[in-house]
């Protein structure tokens, strides 16, 4: 540092504390002074405190005694209380090999010597221990769906997490299932979950089987390390879709040939959703499938309509018409089914009837004739109907003829000119029954041959007449 008049050299003197050695002391102070200074000459010294350990020194203080013969001018920092010659600095806490710095300016303002002496102080450092408190937590919370059938499974997803503030081991989550429900065939729960970390979760889905319907209620508890937790009670209602079914014809009794209609109605009578829903009927042989309703697929004797969802209590009207075949019951069943739900079996039936037809025709085959000659009358008896004729009876009346022979379905009997055919008991749809008569001429002239036809299904008799001409 220099002065207007003369150059001053600086030097440093030091000293630690407690001990005087550096490597045991804790503080270490430092001050550089000029050697020599000029009467009322302004001058700088300066005090340099340092922190020598890794610790931090606490309420460290610095004190200067100001000598008579100096004159302060201005401290940097400024101190900060001064008690007659003493001037004090608070530092504060020194961190560890912190260094402060102050300077001081001034002048001697006298021609004695300037002895400035420097001590200090600091707290000796607390040797402490901490430990450190934690408060371990579990939370554990169960999701369940509200409502399933009781063909699916029913998934329980499972959060479990660590919400304290401490590392968590050997987690386990547990729940005792109730009556009806298993997990892989057992009646409990458990998840070996493992640990977590603070704030750390664990997700689980545990899918259960429901062996019946009903309401179900889930619950799990998970434990680790002394603590626990229990979740909320989930309930599940498991049900299950039921479905009726009905059938019924548009008339009890039809004829071959004739068309009827068919409605089978489908219902889900249950609170659940009948998904998949599939209706088949089936004719029997005696049934001609004519037209079908709701775009369902005939094939053979089978329809089968794919309704899809039916809502809880909705129903579905469905129809078809057939055309009678033969003769006989006619026979419709109805089934439905739909996923998770027992089929549902319904039945309709109506008669078909055929109606019998029957056509009489004669002719003679050699007319006309000589007189004493014999004719041949051939009697044809037709069904044209659907249904069989019952008990038919055939007459023949001569008119100048006389009985030879017979041959046909059944045999005659003669009484004068009566020729009574014994009764025939049936006669199939388009089915045919014939007779041939002889007979011989026994007058001249336009005679007539006359048939007499009756049979149950007739309401009156049916007469038919062929002329043979006799010479």
């Amino acid at each position: 540092m220099k002065s207007a008049s003369a150059e001053a050299g600086y030097e440093t003197l030091s000293i630690a504390y407690p001990t005087g050695d550096r490597s045991t002391s804790a503080l270490l102070i430092e001050k550089i002074y000029p050697r020599v200074v000029i009467l009322n000459n302004i001058y700088k010294y300066v005090i340099h405190v340092t922190n020598l350990t890794d610790l931090s020194l606490k309420n460290v203080t610095l004190s200067e005694v100001i000598p008579d013969g100096f004159q302060l001018a201005e401290a940097n920092p400024n101190y900060s209380k001064k008690s007659g010659q003493e001037v004090i600095w608070a530092l504060g806490t020194l961190s560890p090999n912190e260094t402060r710095t102050i300077e001081l300016t001034g002048k001697a303002g006298s021609k004695n010597d300037l002895p400035c002496c420097t001590s200090a102080d600091y707290d000796i450092p607390s040797f402490c221990s901490t430990t450190s408190v934690v408060q371990p937590a579990i939370s554990i919370d169960l999701d369940a769906p509200s409502s399933v059938t009781v063909c699916e499974e029913i998934p329980l997803t499972i959060t479990v997490k660590n919400v304290g503030d401490s590392y968590l081991g050997n987690v386990e989550v547990t729940s005792n299932l109730p009556s009806g429900v298993s997990s892989l065939g057992k009646d409990k729960i458990n998840i070996r979950a493992g640990s977590l970390n603070a704030d750390e979760s664990k997700r689980y889905v545990v899918r259960v089987k429901p062996q019946q319907t009903g309401s179900f209620r889930f619950q799990a508890t998970a434990q680790a390390n002394g603590v626990s937790d229990e979740s909320s009670t989930q309930t599940t209602n498991v049900g299950q879709p039921e479905l009726t079914i009905s059938a019924r014809s548009s008339r009890d009794e039809i004829y071959i040939g004739r068309p009827i209609d068919f409605t089978i109605n489908v219902k889900n009578v249950s609170s659940e959703e009948a998904v998949s829903t599939v209706v088949k009927a089936l004719v029997s042989g005696n049934l001609n499938l004519k037209s079908v309703s709701d775009n369902g697929q005939a094939s053979g004797r089978g329809i089968v309509w794919d309704v899809g969802t039916l809502g809880k209590n909705a129903s579905k009207n469905l129809s078809f018409t057939a055309v009678g075949i033969d003769s006989g019951k006619a026979e419709v069943q109805a089934e439905a089914r739909a996923i998770c739900a027992e089929a549902a079996v319904a039945k309709s039936s109506a008669s078909i009837e055929g109606i019998p037809a029957l056509l009489l025709e004669v002719i003679d085959i050699d007319d006309p004739i000589e007189l004493g000659n014999q004719e041949t009358y051939i009697i044809t008896v037709t069904n044209q109907g659907t249904a069989t004729a019952k008990n038919i009876d055939v007459v023949a009346i001569l008119d100048g003829m006389e009985y030879v022979s017979d041959t046909g379905d059944t045999k005659a009997s003669v009484s004068g000119n009566k020729v009574d055919f014994a009764t025939l008991p049936r006669l199939g749809a388009h089915r045919v029954a014939q007779w041939k008569l002889t007979t011989k001429g026994t007058k001249t002239g336009d005679l007539r041959f006359k048939i007499i036809m009756n049979s149950d299904d007739l309401t009156t008799t049916v007469e038919e007449t062929e002329s043979t001409f006799v010479y």
